[in-house]
């Protein structure tokens, strides 16, 4: 029954979701909803090879970068932005490939390697003449147009990431990463092969966050290398699934709403004093609550109704 509640309320959210262009014109809110949506992406995505495999993987913006250079060159030799949005995820999905050797590290060598990856990507478009260098690519879309593109586009590929995600959990996908992340051998034991599953995951990470690095360089129309390959593309959707509940449903979504909200206050309240307060934040929801704030939720209102049940 609170299954049937969760599906109802995201189908209401995202309806409401969908008239928010038609009926809000002020530009400051309909970025925000936007910031929402991307934000909600990549934290989704992380939730797949971080929360359900349990690989602390700090690379996600060199997906996102690469999927926007991707969109952005495809978009100026003349294909339409849907196509250029989909081939950005293919190209990052390709990256993925590449790298799956990675996953032959453990532990912090793999944190570590991860985290450099993007910063390796961001050198080699520096390099390349057809990425423009450091002075990037203008994308000539202006007006309400990108606007549109770019909010719908994050708004269709939110509802993709967040299905994708329930078929994870509900599928021997997600079953067999949990097995990996709680103990590998004993998984390997069993004859799961952690490779194909680990790479299964980065897969789909790689597809979904270049997608949404294709639909913010539209977002942006100018795609440039230290903004697109910064760090926290990589580092911020992390907090957000620690936040919210790390291999759940709905718990990168709260983390996302929690962190987007509180760092819109907090900026115009403690302006740069507001990322300390956000560590601070963090640690007080792993020593209160490791599992994350909606967990801790969910546990709350079902011990509640028990209790008035008896």
């Amino acid at each position: 029954m609170r299954e049937q509640y969760t599906y109802i309320f995201l189908a209401i959210i995202f309806l409401l979701l969908g008239i928010i262009p038609q009926v809000v014109r002020a530009g400051y809110w309909l970025t925000l909803v936007y910031t929402l949506l991307i934000y909600t992406i990549l934290a989704k995505n992380w939730n797949i090879v971080g929360g359900f495999g349990g690989q602390v993987f700090l690379g996600n913006a060199a997906f996102f970068g690469l999927g926007a250079y991707v969109c952005a060159m495809l978009y100026l030799s003349g294909l339409h932005p849907i196509l250029c949005i989909l081939l950005s995820g293919f190209v990052a999905a390709c990256l993925a490939v590449i790298l799956t050797p990675t996953f032959r590290l453990r532990g912090v060598y793999f944190v570590i390697g991860s985290l450099f990856i993007p910063e390796i990507m961001k050198v080699i478009i520096l390099m390349l003449p057809i990425t423009g260098g450091a002075a990037g690519i203008v994308i000539p879309m202006f007006g309400s147009e990108r606007v549109i593109l770019a909010y719908y586009s994050a708004l269709v590929l939110t509802l993709v990431v967040i299905l994708a995600t329930l078929f994870i959990t509900k599928s021997k996908i997600g079953m067999y990463l949990r097995a990996i992340r709680d103990d590998q051998e004993a998984a390997e034991a069993f004859g799961i092969n952690p490779t194909i599953f680990k790479f299964l995951a980065l897969i789909l990470t790689a597809i979904f966050s270049g997608m949404a690095g294709g639909i913010h360089a539209f977002f942006m129309v100018y795609v440039e290398p230290h903004s697109f390959f910064e760090t926290g593309w990589s580092v911020i959707p992390v907090f957000m699934v620690l936040i919210g509940g790390p291999s759940t449903l709905m718990g990168p979504v709260t983390g996302v709403a929690i962190y987007t909200l509180l760092r819109e206050l907090l900026t115009f309240v403690a302006r740069e004093i507001y990322l300390t307060m956000l560590g601070a934040l963090l640690i007080i929801v792993m020593l209160t609550a490791p599992s994350g704030i909606y967990p801790m939720i969910v546990k709350f209102i079902s011990k509640d109704q028990s209790e008035k049940s008896s």
